[in-house]
């Protein structure tokens, strides 16, 4: 099944996406929140965690305001304006490194009206293809309305350790894997689905997708077969296989979701 990302991420009341994991989340907010636009939507992009600068795309309006109803004042201007893309930070703690939001105002953010939608990335990943979060993590917003459980398909085949790996020993933890053994589908599966790894601190109604980005040739079967068990365990409302597009942005290859009358309240 292939379609748009918005589809299997953004239903009813999903003001706030939360992102977590490595391997692609950055690209993966971004692919959405050009389907967002393109349908009208108005829409920031932030992180609960701090945000290098050249996170933020340069279409993106930057507001960098600490005061949270000021933050809240001038998206309602830039409303009113040509931009529908918003970059959403407290502070600079130095002129490469600005501090996200706390969870509390991204709530707040979404509450007011102010925006249609916050794409938030909820922990970091010091860009490896595959993470396990700690004790600190994720900083999920209460009002989460989908969480998406990102890891790079390729980090399948490849051995355990801290080059593909933030946080490798936690990884092998969740994931009964060895220490420089090889990570295979069934690895990436448990880690998607363990209540200590993507199921981490999901919020009470948040729509739980699993989505392994950046296939190609050699981990696509892999991949399938990873995204397979997902779907076995029956804990994902959603699962999503994503490719690089012709334009550069991730998109659908393949994907599932769960009928309505199957999902969970």
């Amino acid at each position: 099944m292939s379609g748009r990302l918005a589809d299997f991420i953004a239903r009813p009341g999903s003001g706030i996406i939360a992102l977590v994991g490595a391997g692609g989340k950055t690209s993966l907010a971004y692919a959405l929140a050009r389907e967002l636009i393109s349908a009208g939507e108005f829409v920031a992009f932030t992180k609960t965690t701090n945000v290098t600068a050249n996170t933020f795309r340069q279409d993106a309006h930057l507001i960098v305001e600490p005061d949270a109803e000021r933050m809240r004042s001038e998206l309602r201007r830039v409303r009113q304006s040509e931009h529908r893309l918003v970059g959403l930070a407290t502070g600079y703690i130095r002129a490469d490194l600005l501090q996200g939001l706390s969870p509390r105002d991204v709530t707040g953010v979404v509450n007011d009206g102010a925006v249609n939608r916050v794409i938030v990335e909820a922990d970091g990943a010091r860009r490896r293809r595959i993470k396990a979060p700690s004790e600190r993590e994720p900083n999920l917003p209460d009002d989460t309305g989908a969480l998406v459980a990102v890891v790079s398909a390729d980090a399948i085949g490849r051995p355990l350790n801290e080059e593909t790996a933030h946080r490798s020993k936690l990884v092998s933890e969740i994931a009964g894997l060895a220490m420089g053994a090889t990570i295979g589908p069934t690895h990436v599966a448990r880690l998607l689905t363990s209540a200590a790894g993507g199921l981490k601190c999901r919020p009470a109604g948040a729509r739980f997708v699993c989505a392994l980005t950046w296939l190609k040739d050699e981990n696509r079967p892999a991949a399938f077969e990873a995204m397979r068990l997902v779907q076995a365990t029956g804990v994902a409302d959603a699962g999503l296989l994503l490719t690089q597009g012709p334009d550069g942005y991730l998109c659908v290859e393949d994907g599932w979701t769960v009928e309505p009358d199957r999902a969970r309240a």
